[in-house]
């Protein structure tokens, strides 16, 4: 009988590949089947969730979306909120489903949002729940203020990051060393980096490949200084077109692909500079655009949007990772892609 069964749920109009396959995709255990006694399996949806990726704080307000099915008596949903103001007792409270603005969604869902003032924490609590049966509950961090995962391992190490931050900006730090704390920094704020660097048999690579989570690609080659700026743009530009042309021959065509250089100069020094890296294509960046960069360690930065700052029609180097620091610095006008 089973084996009849998984014929046939491989030549039905929606074919499964076996009985496997249907139960997964039912949400049941393939245990079901071993079963000797009869039994009925149900399973409950939730009535309603919060967003977390929908849900910050940001200036001292927390704001949480919550969605629902459209079946439910939306009076009945409750959400609380805790959170401990420095030196002070935590502070809690609960928001009825009655004072919330619900709509209906695209996908059919209602969802509603609130907003309630935090003070300066950089998390906070949220508790759901319905008709007095708890739901969940979510942890919701300012992303400005709140420590990444990483950075919380190497503060073990580094405390406050500072050590990483000084040999990042350091003069001293050139060649090897700091390409290699480059791309550690660039891990630390959520790029998906490779250094390449020191791989003996990979010299026609660039420095680092770093990768952000959805929009594309960004080839770094890092100089000590730019004096032979027309060679180190050559390069570099014919990598950042192999990479292109490598990845459209995979189908992958569709990815962004830019190319960067990397100096410790100033603003001021790499000026001269900027037209040809334009003429080129690329960006250039020097010691304020990292500055910035090292003044957003130890936050949760969004890699995806400093991309798009970085390669933005209009640019200014000094405006380069703004979304993570607040150095200062003058600016220059570069047009960086």
């Amino acid at each position: 009988m089973p084996g009849d069964l998984e014929h046939r749920t491989r030549s039905l109009d929606t074919p499964y590949d076996g009985l496997a396959d249907l139960l997964s995709e039912h949400l049941l255990s393939i245990a079901v089947m071993q079963r000797t006694e009869t039994a009925i399996e149900i399973l409950l949806e939730k009535p309603a969730e919060t967003v977390l990726a929908d849900s910050f704080i940001s200036d001292g307000k927390l704001s949480a979306k919550v969605v629902a099915s459209p079946r439910i008596d939306p009076s009945l949903v409750k959400v609380g909120v805790k959170y401990v103001p420095e030196a002070q007792k935590a502070m809690r409270l609960a928001i009825g489903g009655p004072t919330l603005d619900w709509a209906t969604q695209n996908d059919g869902l209602i969802a509603a949002r609130f907003e309630q003032d935090v003070g300066d924490v950089p998390v906070c609590q949220v508790f759901l729940s319905y008709a007095g049966h708890y739901i969940s509950r979510w942890w919701v961090g300012d992303p400005a203020r709140l420590p990444t995962q990483r950075a919380a391992f190497l503060a073990q190490f580094d405390k406050d990051l500072t050590k990483l931050r000084g040999e990042l900006l350091s003069r001293d730090s050139r060649g090897h060393p700091f390409e290699r704390v480059l791309a550690l920094a660039l891990e630390e704020l959520g790029f998906d980096c490779m250094y390449l660097g020191e791989v003996s048999h990979l010299q026609e690579a660039p420095d680092i490949f770093c990768e952000t989570p959805t929009i594309g690609i960004v080839v770094i080659e890092c100089a000590a200084a730019v004096t032979n700026s027309s060679e180190k743009l050559s390069k570099l530009q014919q990598r950042v077109l192999r990479v292109r042309e490598g990845f459209a021959a995979q189908r992958l065509g569709n990815v962004q692909v830019n190319g960067v250089l990397v100096t410790k100069h100033t603003d001021a020094e790499i000026e001269p500079f900027v037209e040809e890296a334009e003429r080129f294509g690329l960006g250039i960046v020097g010691l304020s655009a990292l500055t910035r960069l090292a003044d957003g360690l130890r936050f949760k930065a969004r890699p995806d949007a400093l991309y798009d700052e970085l390669f933005s029609p209009v640019q200014r180097s000094a405006d380069l990772f703004d979304q993570i620091g607040s150095a200062g610095a003058t600016t220059i006008p570069t047009s960086i892609f």
